[in-house]
């Protein structure tokens, strides 16, 4: 997959980018020495981090449904022949004293096998609840690898299973459904894309308090049975505005994730 050089405007932001190292460099002007530091970083700005988690965690929906004493419906045909995975990551944002805001914050995956195809992505706005907790993305998933907004009945009062990154999956009385999940979300403000395609998209837009935290990023991803091993590569943007006051994009290498299939 080629590289592109990029709008007019994202040229002229790594422009500024390069502009403001030089700043960085010489006078110091977006790095405190007091400042904490966070480790490695996929995109880093003075007290800026947003780096991309290592380690993703990836579910059979099948053997889930199972687990729970049920057999896989008849017409549910295609687990014959390949498998429907739950697949969930994370980005991280960490700001410390005086850190650049993000406005936005863009995160891509690419599937390597072209046999990948993405039945569903989470969270989207028709699956965003505001409670007590804050705001979460609460969805059921369906065995056909789709999701659905959340039913208002209750689910199961058994223990949910912890999946990760804040994220759990509650498991739910229904003919077709594996459960519900449900994890935290950074913003209201968000589109998300990837359906019937080997790539998904975010973006999340800042609303309110400024973001900073862990979001989970979830893919319903339909498999060939024999694959073992699922090989992706994701990258994340941040659209931040200096402290010159001019638009800046900042965008990370394409980092190569591995998810053994178990």
């Amino acid at each position: 997959m080629g590289e592109s050089k990029g709008t007019p405007w994202e040229v002229a932001g790594e422009h500024l980018e390069s502009s403001l190292a030089l700043c960085d460099r010489d006078l110091g002007l977006l790095r405190n020495p007091h400042e904490l530091h966070y480790g490695g970083a996929d995109i880093e700005k003075g007290s800026l981090r947003v780096r991309i988690g290592r380690r993703p965690i990836a579910m059979d929906i099948a053997s889930l449904y199972r687990r729970r004493g049920r057999a896989v419906p008849d017409e549910y045909m295609v687990f014959e022949g390949h498998n429907i995975w739950l697949l969930n990551h994370s980005v991280g944002i960490l700001r410390g004293r005086g850190a650049l805001d993000p406005s936005h914050v863009h995160y891509e995956i690419e599937f390597a096998d072209d046999r990948a195809i993405i039945t569903d992505v989470l969270p989207q706005p028709k699956f965003l609840r505001q409670g007590t907790g804050g705001l979460r993305c609460e969805a059921e998933i369906r065995l056909n690898g789709r999701a659905v907004p959340a039913a208002e009945a209750e689910a199961n009062p058994a223990p949910a299973d912890n999946i990760m990154f804040g994220a759990e999956l509650n498991p739910f009385v229904g003919d077709d459904t594996v459960g519900r999940v449900s994890f935290p979300v950074l913003t209201p403000n968000l589109q998300a894309a990837g359906a019937g395609d080997m790539i998904g998209q975010w973006i999340l837009e800042r609303s309110g308090e400024p973001f900073s935290g862990d979001q989970s990023l979830m893919e319903l991803v339909l498999l060939d049975r024999h694959i073992r091993r699922l090989s992706c590569r994701v990258r994340v943007s941040a659209s931040v505005t200096s402290f010159f006051g001019f638009p800046l994009k900042m965008r990370g290498d394409w980092v190569q994730l591995d998810v053994n299939l178990v």
